[in-house]
């Protein structure tokens, strides 16, 4: 059987495992912080993209008109020949 000093020895290393409030709070804050980060980044990143398909559409709707006025004064520059 276990010496009675060898219990109080397991007894007091699992007593100094064990999270003492500071560690708790700490483990509690980083938590937090990175629910937040997390958060903040989720945010940014939807807007971001949001911002580059606004800009995708209206460079496309700008070629478009291009393209269609450059068919439309090649096409007149053709007949005229």
């Amino acid at each position: 059987m276990d010496a009675p000093d060898s219990t109080e020895s397991r007894a007091n290393t699992l007593r100094a495992m064990m999270p003492t409030g500071g560690h708790l709070l700490a483990l509690l804050v980083l938590l937090g912080t990175l629910v937040l980060v997390f958060v903040a980044w989720r945010y940014a990143r939807d807007r971001e993209v949001r911002s580059a398909e606004v800009e995708f559409v209206a460079t496309t709707v700008e070629v478009t008109d291009l393209l269609r006025q450059r068919l439309v004064n090649d096409g007149v520059y053709i007949l005229r020949k």
